[in-house]
């Protein structure tokens, strides 16, 4: 898998660390836009609605996590994208 690295990532990584691609985050961010829907229309509006913001603390606190790190300029969100639905890379084939 490919990753998006940066020097600074290349200088800092150990061997055995996993980088994760944006594909894998759009793929991640599919299956939550999927599991939104599903939730939208199993147990209704209000509990969709509960699970984006959720997810939008978590960026957020993502967002937080990888400026404090030190990532500067669009780092910080393509970090935190990946850190929020960077899992998609670890189910899709």
């Amino acid at each position: 898998m490919t990753g998006t690295r940066t020097t600074a990532d290349r200088a800092g990584a150990s061997e055995g660390t996993v980088h994760v691609d944006v594909v894998g985050g759009h793929a991640g961010a599919a299956a939550v836009a999927v599991a939104v829907l599903v939730i939208a229309v199993s147990a209704g509006p209000p509990a969709a609605l509960a699970f984006v913001v959720a997810l939008a603390v978590w960026f957020l606190a993502a967002l937080a996590v990888v400026r404090a790190r030190g990532a500067r300029g669009v780092d910080i969100p393509r970090r935190a994208y990946n850190a929020t639905f960077g899992w998609g890379a670890f189910v899709i084939p």
